[in-house]
């Protein structure tokens, strides 16, 4: 209808966080509530869609899947780091030289991809609308 319009609330996450985007998406004036998706940042592939009937629902799931992003994430560098650490204690410092390395590399992989999407988005929180 003539006058509708969308508003989209885009938040992408930046750090460990980064490679989320999190959209709250309405039909503005009949929608009563927000969708919200969930999208992989750099391919912008559907993750996951939710309903929600407030905003404050909506940030709080969008808190939630950041969080659970980032402590997967935390938990895979803290398994390379231990690996490293137990190959150095038990004197095997050539094998722990290149787990190290292998661990340096795959922070690289994940995380400065993150960080250069990010510094090319510039801010963190972009808002649009768009005509129906």
């Amino acid at each position: 209808q003539p006058g509708d319009f969308k508003q989209v609330v885009d938040v992408t996450t930046r750090g460990y966080w980064n490679g989320l985007t999190v959209r709250l998406e309405k039909w503005v004036p009949e929608a009563a509530g927000w969708q919200v998706v969930f999208l992989d940042g750099g391919s912008k592939k559907l993750l996951n869609v939710a309903n929600l009937t407030d905003l404050e629902e909506a940030d709080e799931a969008a808190a939630k899947a950041m969080f659970d992003t980032a402590d997967a994430l935390q938990a895979r560098l803290q398994q390379m780091e231990d690996r490293t650490r137990d190959l150095r204690r038990d004197g095997l410092g050539a094998a722990a030289e290149a787990a190290r390395g292998a661990a340096e590399e795959r922070v690289a992989e994940v995380v400065l991809p993150h960080l250069e999407r990010a510094a090319e988005h510039g801010a963190s929180r972009a808002v649009a609308v768009e005509a129906r």
